[in-house]
């Protein structure tokens, strides 16, 4: 078991892990534009210039698009 804590700046755009009190990463959620309109968002590829947003908690647990210095990192997951 584990306490999750959420950021204080969770969800601020970031290029870089230093701009963030956790993680700087590619928003990986679903996108919905009004309930039953939903679409999976296409992850960048590593090596593409993007903009990210900062962790939302510590949670450890997930899959991971790192956003290092503007440019995307290859993904991961994390149980």
């Amino acid at each position: 078991l584990v306490c999750v804590t959420r950021f204080r700046d969770a969800g601020r755009p970031c290029t870089d892990n230093s701009e963030c009190e956790g993680l700087c990463l590619v928003s990986t959620d679903t996108i919905c534009d009004e309930p039953g309109n939903c679409r999976e968002p296409k992850p960048p590829r590593p090596g593409d210039k993007v903009v990210g947003t900062c962790q939302e908690d510590d949670d450890p647990c997930g899959s991971f698009i790192e956003v290092r210095g503007g440019i995307a990192q290859p993904g991961y997951n994390a149980d």
